[in-house]
């Protein structure tokens, strides 16, 4: 991220909402894709089924991506995300295709990089915010219940899958990072050679202080915004329609407390978040 851009994207959010597009996944759902349109010809030769890979086709099915980039920019998205959440080779060894990793988060900044480029105007500059989800193995619980000690990935392994991912992210040129659920806690160790501005997913007030107290404590780092997510809207998925109003005066208030801790953080370290 260059100089310009933290500056483009410090003066955007002060002058107004920035809007973050929508959703990948329902996106490509909408075109209907065989298992052959995923494997493309470069993995034509795969023994494994790819179909389900939805990161797999920022590189099997570029142009298909860029569009939904784009639909979501000529919709007014001011920030479009990466098709990078399970772009860790964590993830991606279930189709046997850990490593190609690296390549994954690199092609998809630079394909979300051109997309928001190609719209941004000097009224309204467009970002791109690379996204690092959660892996499909947790290092806190056996996946076996008849051995509570067996872990199928280890805390070294995690550590070097996200730090090849935000590598990927940077280098392809996004301006940001969303980190799902405030993972990984080692961001800041990966993002502090560069200018790439941090975000972490909070849902709760225990979640902020954190994050905010954890990075501060171990990288004198101050997260550069926080993205907030109802506690019970299915994560990133949003809430279900016939629950939105039930849960909006909730989510309201949540907010409301998250941003009073954030406050609190910011006068106790003397640091704007």
């Amino acid at each position: 991220m260059s100089h310009n851009q933290t500056e483009l994207l410090k003066k955007s959010l002060a002058e107004r909402i920035l809007i973050l597009d929508g959703a990948m996944g329902t996106m490509i759902q909408k075109y209907k894709l065989t298992e052959a349109d995923f494997r493309g010809e470069r993995f034509k030769e795969s023994a494994v089924d790819l179909r389900g890979n939805n990161d797999l086709l920022t590189l099997t099915q570029p142009l298909l991506i860029s569009a939904i980039h784009e639909k979501y920019l000529q919709a007014g998205a001011d920030i479009i995300e990466t098709n990078t959440f399970s772009s860790t080779t964590i993830a991606q060894a279930d189709y046997d295709l850990q490593s190609i990793a690296y390549e994954l988060n690199f092609a998809g900044a630079k394909l979300a990089r051109l997309a928001a480029d190609k719209y941004s105007t000097p009224e309204k500059p467009r970002f791109v915010a690379g996204v690092l989800g959660p892996t499909n193995r947790t290092a806190s619980i056996s996946p076996d219940v008849n051995d509570p000690g067996f872990r199928n990935v280890t805390f070294m392994e995690l550590v070097d899958a996200y730090a090849e991912a935000t590598k990927g992210l940077i280098e392809g040129g996004a301006d940001l990072i969303i980190s799902g659920a405030g993972l990984p806690l080692k961001l800041p160790e990966y993002t502090k050679d560069s200018s790439i501005k941090i975000l972490p997913i909070v849902s709760s007030t225990k979640a902020t202080k954190l994050i905010l107290t954890y990075w501060k404590k171990h990288y004198n780092k101050i997260a550069d915004g926080i993205i907030i997510e109802g506690p019970k809207a299915g994560g990133h998925l949003g809430f279900k329609g016939d629950k939105i109003e039930s849960e909006i005066e909730k989510f309201d208030d949540n907010v409301i407390d998250i941003l009073k801790t954030v406050k609190e953080f910011e006068e106790e370290n003397n640091q704007d978040i």
